[in-house]
């Protein structure tokens, strides 16, 4: 038994010494780029969010909500899709000349870093932002009461309704982008190669 357990634990701390060798260098101009777009969009976004709910309706502010809602849970999908796709079957359309197929590979060969920008920033973003809609939504419907129990209980409705659209919708969609993975991820595909293009024939004719 004690031999096993020896044996056991040589084989572990193998494991642990082939994990740490193979594990990416951490990309340091990466993680300070990102933190940078990241701080500077949200200072934008929440600036230009506060500016333009000022003075709009109740209505315009819910739909307003809804939309940034729903781009969380959007890149929150294309996200944790990128990470779950495996390139193999776009190597194939790539072979071909599929553009879209080639982007396809690059997503994926960048899950990393397109699972950060999709999930943690665009996501993280989104949250600050529904956090400051929500808080001039409740603002605008208490001035439409008189009542202070209304005033204390409007803000935690707000809040937490907005808490559950977005749990609730990454978890639906947390299943869709496991089960659909590489559909997801060539749609995205043809969508970054369809502005990329676009881009590009502009670049060519203001030159």
């Amino acid at each position: 038994m004690k031999t096993n357990e020896k044996d056991l634990n040589q084989k572990h701390k193998l494991k642990i010494r082939t994990s740490a060798s193979i594990t990416k260098k951490v990309d340091k101009k990466y993680i300070i780029y990102i933190s940078i777009i990241a701080f500077f969009s949200t200072i934008a976004l929440s600036f230009l969010a506060d500016k333009s709910l000022s003075t709009a309706n109740i209505i315009v502010a819910v739909i307003i909500l809804l939309f940034f809602i729903l781009l969380g849970i959007v890149f929150d999908l294309v996200g944790i899709a990128t990470t779950s796709a495996n390139e193999k079957p776009f190597h194939s359309m790539s072979s071909r000349n599929i553009e879209s197929a080639k982007t396809a590979v690059k997503l994926i060969r960048n899950a990393e870093k397109v699972s950060n920008i999709c999930t943690d920033v665009i996501g993280d973003i989104a949250s600050i932002i529904n956090g400051s809609i929500g808080a001039i939504l409740a603002f605008k419907i208490m001035e439409l009461t008189s009542y202070n129990i209304l005033k204390i209980i409007i803000p935690l409705i707000i809040t937490a309704l907005i808490a559950g659209l977005t749990v609730g919708g990454k978890a639906v969609g947390k299943s869709i982008a496991i089960n659909h993975s590489h559909t997801i991820v060539f749609q995205t595909a043809q969508i970054i190669t369809f502005f990329t293009k676009k881009r590009g024939k502009n670049n060519e004719q203001t030159s």
